[in-house]
């Protein structure tokens, strides 16, 4: 069964002559896993890499403090 028929994918081409076949390669560096993907047609090359996420606190409703990084007054 094709991809597209099970997710709801894009095909994607090479930026630089707009072939659509790649070869994918990975590599891990300091606990990052990176993938190399390789145009077949002219060879040009994209790394994908993870970029961490971010994390927002908020102040709750009517709260005059939130968690914060900080060791705590009482144990």
């Amino acid at each position: 069964m094709p991809l597209q028929s099970q997710l709801p994918v894009k095909a994607m081409a090479c930026g630089n002559c707009g072939h659509g076949l790649f070869r994918v390669f990975s590599y891990e560096t300091d606990f990052v896993m990176k993938l190399v993907t390789q145009c077949e047609k002219c060879d040009s090359t994209s790394v994908i890499e993870p970029v961490p996420a971010t994390l927002r606190i908020e102040f709750g409703e009517g709260s005059d403090g939130r968690l914060c990084r900080m060791d705590p007054k009482t144990p």
